[in-house]
């Protein structure tokens, strides 16, 4: 990927953080709805202390490598049976 192409994408990713911005206030979408960027990353840095998002991370992590182990497992044994 050239620098023309990540500049391309930066700016698409701007454009995209600018209307969740400014859009939904002027459609008049209450905040519990769509709330904009910014309220929603304030929201993010309060929650990493607050609700001890480290922890719910890991262990969603945890369970979702668990899950996908198992399913594996299962899935390679159900194929190897057929």
């Amino acid at each position: 990927m050239n620098l023309k192409h990540m500049m391309a994408s930066f700016g698409i990713f701007c454009l995209f953080l600018l209307a969740w911005e400014i859009l939904p206030p002027l459609a008049g979408v209450p905040r519990y709805i769509i709330p904009t960027a910014s309220q929603t990353w304030n929201e993010f840095l309060l929650m990493i202390p607050r609700h001890n998002l480290a922890r719910h991370v890991m262990s969603t992590l945890a369970m979702t490598v668990v899950g996908f182990l198992i399913g594996s497992l299962f899935g390679a044994a159900a194929g190897y049976l057929l």
